[in-house]
């Protein structure tokens, strides 16, 4: 999966590589899986969510994975949209150093 990164002071990219990102549709929800291959470098991640694919607005928050625990995996559910038939998510994940990255969008 490709991440776009972006930081203020620096030109210079650094990536995390988001292992699975899905949509999983239930009868009135969005589940959103996504595991990363090193998660110490994350920070938290915002779920941006769009009706027309274009114009994305931050409705979660989800924090780095507990140092504690193994695995980097990481969900949420999102109530479907009674606006459009398809939604559209990305996620933007922030490090520790305030990087940001995109992912790919993914729609349902």
């Amino acid at each position: 999966m490709s991440l776009l990164a972006f930081h203020s002071e620096a030109q210079e990219t650094k990536n995390i590589e988001i292992s699975k990102f899905t949509l999983e549709s239930g009868k009135d929800k969005v589940l959103i899986n996504w595991s990363t291959t090193n998660g110490n470098d994350v920070n938290y991640f915002e779920i941006e969510k769009s009706d027309d694919g274009k114009h994305f607005r931050t409705f979660a928050l989800v924090m780095g994975a507990d140092p504690t625990k193994d695995g980097n995996q990481f969900g949420y559910f999102d109530t479907k949209s009674k606006k459009s038939k398809t939604a559209y998510y990305r996620l933007k994940h922030v490090d520790q150093n305030g990087y940001l990255q995109y992912s790919d969008v993914r729609s349902i």
